[in-house]
């Protein structure tokens, strides 16, 4: 099979030369995806009563920011935290056309592209994208996950601004630089496969650091 990128790496052993099918492979199988940035959520952030309440929520504000970007596909598929009429908040929303069907999680490896917006909790779910393949665009947050402190931003993630007002640029960027691109997403994958690899450790190793 032909692979679109050429790599140079001295075989050393076989072990070497099994990493580098690995890393061609993979690197194919994400130049195959499509090429969207692609999201599905809920109406997380803060409990709201009304409309008005709705639309003051960040992932509202991200939805309506990015409804008619081309090649940029954020929308929420759940309602929740709401004492409102569910089906009221849901025929707003697709009135709003920031609505569609929740889809299962093996909807998002077809796609190469994947915002991590967080709220009011922060998306543990993220790591399966990273496990996926998908290249995340990712803001700094002040809390943090514990898996955040192995992840380097433009080694293993795109950096976004905290209210992803920069995220078409960055979409763009990604676009017309297909193997640096490429490259970030299989490093996003090394690294977070080698920490569920590695789970039990770096637990340990986070109660010894709360106890000492």
């Amino acid at each position: 099979m032909h692979y679109p990128i050429s790599i140079q790496i001295p075989v050393i052993d076989i072990q070497l030369k099994e990493l580098v099918i690995a890393l061609k492979f993979k690197v194919y199988q994400w130049l195959i995806k499509e090429s969207k940035m692609y999201w599905r959520g809920s109406t997380t952030g803060d409990s709201y009563k009304n409309l008005k309440e709705l639309n003051k929520l960040k992932r509202i504000e991200i939805c309506k920011r990015f409804r008619e970007s081309k090649g940029i596909d954020i929308k929420l598929s759940r309602i929740t935290q709401t004492d409102t009429n569910k089906e009221k908040t849901k025929k707003y929303l697709i009135q709003e056309k920031i609505f569609r069907k929740e889809v299962s999680e093996n909807k998002f490896i077809n796609y190469k592209y994947y915002p991590d917006i967080p709220v009011n909790s922060l998306a543990w779910e993220s790591i399966r994208k990273y496990l996926m393949g998908n290249l995340i665009f990712k803001s700094t947050k002040k809390r943090q996950l514990y898996y955040y402190r192995f992840l380097k931003p433009w080694k293993n993630y795109i950096p976004v601004e905290e209210n992803f007002l920069d995220l078409e640029e960055k979409y763009s960027w990604v676009k017309s630089h297909r193997e640096e691109a490429a490259f970030i997403a299989w490093n996003g994958y090394i690294q977070s496969n080698n920490y569920v690899q590695n789970a039990p450790e770096y637990l340990i190793s986070r109660i010894l650091e709360r106890t000492n």
